[in-house]
């Protein structure tokens, strides 16, 4: 008699078992809510709408507003010289540049002869870049991770925005996007 409750207790736990679909399924359901919830943290704070304007000096010394790039989309990039993220993306950022517009900003990277010299021995001193050694250009886009995007439109909207490691061709789709729909 207890043989008989053993076999149907193994069979009912043979019975609760999911299939390998389901289980994957569930595994995958997980996985990307995981994804969602920390680009949601790594996003808090980050501004959204009309992009806040600004008036700085780049390394190559020539004075740029946020409005001097009006009438097409605008790759907005907070990147570190000592973020690997960043670094990994930097072949991305200067292909896009290539076709796209592109102002970059060194968050929390040292001085002008600092970032310069970082700039030069990577091989992304033609990107224009602003030296944000205090953070205040950060501050007022609710920068608290990097590599940080912005795409502003040709109107100055906040269209996108991404904090962590984004791919060539995911900007390049994004970029490719707001323009089309601008």
């Amino acid at each position: 008699m207890l043989a008989i409750f053993k076999k149907k207790s193994v069979e009912e736990k043979q019975e609760k078992v999911r299939p390998r679909w389901q289980r994957w399924g569930i595994d995958f359901i997980i996985i990307v809510g995981i994804f969602f919830a920390v680009q949601f943290w790594t996003q808090r704070g980050m501004v959204e709408g009309d992009a806040p304007d600004f008036k700085e000096v780049t390394l190559a010394n020539n004075t740029v507003s946020l409005s001097d790039y009006s009438g097409k989309p605008l790759l907005l990039y907070f990147w570190a010289s000592w973020c690997p993220y960043c670094n990994f993306e930097q072949s991305s950022i200067s292909d896009l540049s290539k076709d796209w517009q592109v102002l970059t900003i060194a968050y929390q990277s040292g001085d002008a002869v600092k970032v310069a010299a970082f700039a030069k021995e990577n091989g992304i001193d033609t990107w224009p870049i602003i030296v944000d050694e205090d953070s205040s250009l950060a501050k007022k886009y609710g920068v608290r991770a990097v590599p940080a995007t912005y795409i502003i439109d040709g109107n100055g909207k906040i269209r996108l925005k991404t904090a962590g490691f984004t791919t060539k061709w995911g900007l390049q789709l994004r970029l490719w996007l707001i323009k089309l729909l601008s």
